[in-house]
């Protein structure tokens, strides 16, 4: 492949659901509107061997497909599916996040890392620990990545040898070119607010591009996402594409995508 990763544009089109698996093609249609993933991944298949049956070959299979011969593969996000290690239908976009950025080794476009304190409420004894995460679970209030608190009891305090209550407190130290945010929502659903776009650190910042919703329970559910194409906003339910006029919170909303400004 020879064309820059500037010319590659990708459409508002849908992918088959082969057997269940709504959960990576409304994964793939997200990332797929990140000019960061975009750039990186286009990179990393421009030297792929197409011989050989990995991540960077289905992805520079695809994207010869849109820059050379502007045709559309539906079949896609099945024949990556199928190269990860087969299919397996009602599983969770999250979980699979977490598989296609391993697989593709493409984990550290989203790897934003914090740093928690432990405090002892008995002997004010103070642990920290610093940890790399992939995506953020938000419980109530988006704002919670940046810094939480939260009192846990039955600790075991290593410097005053008893079971106590601690004071957990976790505070954003870096972040990725692209943040990822996952709703628990599988267990009693409820709107969250996030908004359209943040300012980290005063200089950088982060604009939405797309969500992925869920339907019904865990196990027995549908995905679709809501995603920005080319300066509009799109609902792609596998091959079913819809324009939309805004984009808001919903009950429905599952994990949303936020890429850094280039």
């Amino acid at each position: 492949m020879s064309e820059s990763s500037n010319q590659l544009v990708i459409p508002p089109l849908g992918f088959i659901n082969t057997g269940a698996i709504c959960y990576f093609n409304s994964l793939i249609q997200s990332l797929l509107s990140s000019p960061i993933f975009l750039k990186t991944v286009y990179h990393n298949a421009d030297g792929a061997d197409l011989n050989k049956v990995d991540g960077q070959t289905i992805f520079a299979l695809f994207f010869k497909y849109i820059v050379h011969e502007k045709q559309w593969d539906q079949m896609f996000t099945s024949k990556l599916l199928s190269i990860m290690g087969g299919f397996a239908p009602n599983q969770s976009s999250s979980e699979y996040f977490l598989k296609l950025t391993d697989y593709c080794k493409i984990d550290k476009l989203f790897e934003s890392h914090t740093e928690t304190t432990t405090i002892c409420m008995n002997c004010n004894h103070a642990n920290k620990t610093k940890d790399t995460t992939s995506f953020f679970m938000i419980d109530n209030d988006f704002n919670e990545f940046t810094s939480s608190t939260r009192e846990s009891e039955g600790f075991n305090c290593e410097a005053c040898k008893q079971k106590v209550t601690v004071t957990i407190s976790s505070k954003l130290v870096s972040v990725s070119p692209i943040m990822v945010f996952s709703f628990n929502k599988y267990f009693g659903k409820k709107n969250i607010f996030y908004p359209n776009a943040f300012v980290i650190d005063e200089d950088k910042t982060y604009s939405l591009f797309a969500t992925i919703e869920h339907m019904g329970v865990l196990n027995a559910g549908h995905y679709f996402c809501r995603t920005k194409r080319n300066g509009n906003w799109f609902t792609i339910d596998d091959q079913r594409v819809t324009p939309l006029e805004k984009i808001e919170p919903l009950d429905s909303t599952y994990m949303v995508f936020y890429s850094a400004a280039l």
